[in-house]
């Protein structure tokens, strides 16, 4: 593809196909992509030393990418939310290809392939190329593995003869703008961003999926015209035609997954909304059922001639359970509120950590307390902590671990690590598959396929709570092993106390 010193091309897909690889399988996979890149610039001709220097910039460019994602998007990016596509764009298709770029062009100078006053030129090509390789791969297969289970808006799915419809007229666009005229006339410019109402079209509609299929689409035309002579984008070199159009092909990939991203968010929410909808009614109608029913009791009780304290204090007990219940829902409900306008307040006090885990555990009913086994590691944790925060993390934990246990032990141990306190909640129950430990601790989301009650907030209020008291949570889960939450927080406190900041978490860790 006329490469520019004859090694940096402008189109190079192995850059994405490299980082994806990592994400999937680890970082245990780099030898492969050393190997390839040592291999592949070997083959066309680059010294020993050069192609080990370039394999080098190679790898270690992959690597940064998928650390950076890794660590921003919470253990594995979804382009359905513009947090991971900014990511992708910033730090791994602009950021980490310079590593790359870098470290190949001074190679070739070292190796005295590049003269200094080329130097730019085949930086700059090597940048773009390896960019595209990102930007137009990565989000096309991460989006063909993606789960598609999450909530979405029903009423304006997308169907299969829109998809039709879509694909022929892109289809056509392209090959008419790229692959029909082979003059090299400068308003041809203007025909190139005919296929911009599609890829609108492709975002709006069909999401970051749609966004990534439509690019590559887009790009893979382009690119085969171009090559042949073709298309708006004609120079005095191939190189230059390259450059030109891969330049162009930036803005479109980096337009088009943003407006895709942002279309499945505004899904995503309006999902969220009808679930948090239908779950108000469904959780709170069951109580108030029970409620209902246990009210009636009493009062047929109270009008029998012969009514026992036991029984009726039995009755009243039910009926205060069921209170306390939808009481808890509706306190969830409020904390979304609290904790999304920035108004979670935190009233720090001293907290001795064990004692409160077992104080927590004792209001459980026997049967359910039974399972629960807690050990404080040395001497008392003491921290200053807000005591009703510390209430939600340890409730939740332990009910998910009771929902989910299948009424096995549950063993719940308390540390210290330096200035940090640490709690871990572990069962043996159900566990939680490797593809929906990112998602766990999203609103409306639980750590089990199987629905056994609840809205599905309190991993997520936990999160909130955590990064409120400036501390971290981790989880190591296996389907069918269990589930092990271990949260660290700081003995002081380190935000003050009016609640969590806003963004991303990037402290948040999910294991397999």
């Amino acid at each position: 593809m006329d490469a520019v010193s004859g090694f940096a091309t402008l189109v190079w897909p192995a850059t994405g196909l490299s980082l994806v690889a990592l994400l999937f399988f680890g970082n245990r996979v780099w030898p492969g992509i050393a190997l390839g890149a040592f291999v592949t610039n070997l083959g066309i001709g680059a010294p020993p030393a050069v192609a080990c220097g370039i394999a080098l910039g190679n790898t270690l460019e992959a690597l940064a990418g998928a650390w950076a994602m890794r660590r921003l998007t919470g253990g594995y990016p979804s382009f359905s939310r513009v947090r991971d596509v900014l990511v992708l764009l910033g730090l791994a298709a602009v950021a980490s290809t310079g590593i790359s770029a870098t470290i190949g062009v001074a190679s070739l100078r070292l190796g005295g392939i590049v003269p200094g006053a080329n130097a730019l030129e085949t930086w700059r090509a090597w940048w773009v190329g390896d960019a595209m390789g990102d930007l137009v791969v990565v989000p096309l297969l991460l989006g063909m593995a993606a789960r598609g289970d999450g909530p979405r808006e029903t009423s304006s799915r997308p169907r299969l003869p829109e998809a039709l419809a879509l694909g022929s007229l892109l289809l056509a666009t392209n090959l008419f703008v790229f692959g029909m005229r082979e003059d090299r006339d400068s308003s041809m410019l203007r025909e190139a961003y005919l296929v911009f109402p599609l890829l609108v079209w492709a975002g709006l509609r069909f999401g970051a999926r749609g966004a990534a299929w439509v690019n590559f689409v887009v790009s893979a035309v382009a690119i085969t015209g171009t090559a042949a002579g073709r298309g708006p984008f004609q120079m005095a070199s191939l190189s230059q035609s390259l450059l030109h159009l891969q330049a162009f092909m930036l803005i479109v990939a980096a337009t088009t997954l943003i407006l895709g991203s942002v279309s499945d968010e505004r899904r995503h929410a309006i999902g969220l909304r009808d679930s948090l909808i239908s779950l108000a009614s469904h959780e709170l109608r069951t109580p108030l059922t029970s409620l209902q029913l246990r009210v009636q009791l009493l009062a047929r009780n109270a009008r029998a001639p012969t009514l026992s304290k036991e029984r009726f204090s039995r009755d009243a007990a039910g009926a205060e359970d069921q209170v306390k219940r939808m009481a808890r829902l509706v306190d969830d409900l409020l904390d979304i509120s609290r904790i999304m306008s920035g108004r979670l307040r935190l009233d720090v006090e001293d907290v001795e950590l064990g004692a409160f885990v077992r104080e927590v555990v004792e209001r459980y009913p026997e049967p359910q307390r039974d399972l629960v086994g807690v050990r404080v590691e040395g001497e008392p944790i003491v921290g200053r902590w807000d005591r009703m925060r510390i209430d939600q993390i340890v409730s939740n934990l332990l009910s998910n671990a009771l929902k989910y246990g299948e009424s096995k032990p549950i063993e719940i141990s308390v540390g210290r690590d330096a200035d940090r306190a640490r709690l871990v909640v572990r069962d043996h129950g159900v566990g939680i598959a490797a593809a929906d430990l990112p998602r766990i601790f999203e609103r409306f989301e639980r750590a089990a396929a199987r629905h056994v009650g609840g809205f599905g907030l309190g991993l997520w209020i936990v999160r909130q709570v955590v990064d409120a008291l400036g501390g971290t949570i981790a989880v190591e889960s296996r389907l069918g092993s269990g589930s092990v939450f271990i949260v660290e927080l700081p003995l002081e406190p380190t935000r003050g106390a009016h609640g969590p900041a806003t963004g991303n978490y990037p402290h948040l860790a999910v294991r397999a």
